[in-house]
């Protein structure tokens, strides 16, 4: 059964560009690893064995996942950024993994630590780099690793909007206004920004609803200006909050 969800993690894995490795624990066991393509076949005697997966960062996929040591540090984070937080997210043994495809006509990230508030948080995994991937088993606790919100909805995304450091000083807040974005199809940014709003509302958990309703109010508000007014996020959030407090 172990060994069906994660041929089937595998599969779903690959349909997304990524590619797969064998790992013992948490470590690599192929040499040459960074320039492997195993295919579903070639990778089930592994699995057979008991092996756990890992993703590989980078390359082509321009994936990078941002390697949270805290679940308490994280939390706090989320707390100041969660539309950042709001991507694939994966619950580890002590933090979260939270991956991102890096945007295009941005260069990717190395490999190295992170900072947030001037305090080490963690790593990020990039170009030559990988992470332990769901359903793995933690080698030390038994844990297995799980997607909190699904590899679907990675979020595409720049460095600097993230509000995280590489060296040991607080950065400033990423500015999310729409001017200093230099967004080129203003009417459409706000659409997806409505439609994501939309979306955590209608899907939050009970007990965070108005946690998760407020927060987004205020990210919309700081987008507020020619092409969104108060009354638009009214118009637009008002459905999606009535439908979680009365269901139909």
């Amino acid at each position: 059964m172990e060994e069906n969800k994660m041929l089937s993690a595998i599969d779903e894995y690959h349909l997304m560009g990524w590619n797969i490795i064998p790992l013992k624990g948490k470590r690599a066991i192929l040499p040459e690893w960074q320039n492997t393509k195993l295919t579903h076949k070639e990778l089930i005697p592994y699995i057979n064995q008991g092996y756990n997966i890992g993703v590989i960062c980078g390359g082509n996929s321009r994936l990078m996942v941002v390697d949270w040591d805290s679940a308490e540090l994280f939390e706090d984070y989320e707390n100041e950024f969660p539309d950042q937080c709001y991507t694939g997210r994966v619950r580890t043994n002590k933090g979260y993994h939270l991956y991102y495809i890096v945007d295009i006509t941005e260069e990717l990230p190395s490999n190295g630590n992170f900072y947030y508030k001037g305090v080490h948080a963690g790593e990020i995994k990039s170009t030559n780099g990988y992470v332990v991937a769901p359903p793995s088993v933690h080698p030390e606790s038994g844990k297995i690793y799980e997607w909190e919100i699904p590899p679907t909805l990675i979020k595409t995304i720049q460095f600097n909007e993230l509000g995280l450091s590489r060296t040991n000083n607080t950065p400033n807040k990423p500015d999310r206004t729409l001017a200093t974005r230099n967004v080129k199809n203003p009417a459409a940014y706000i659409k997806r920004a409505l439609d994501t709003a939309k979306e955590k509302i209608t899907h939050a958990a009970p007990g965070q609803r108005n946690k998760v309703i407020s927060t987004n109010v205020m990210q919309l508000a700081k987008l507020m200006g020619e092409h969104l007014t108060e009354q638009t996020i009214y118009n637009e959030l008002f459905p999606a909050a009535q439908s979680v407090y009365n269901p139909a």
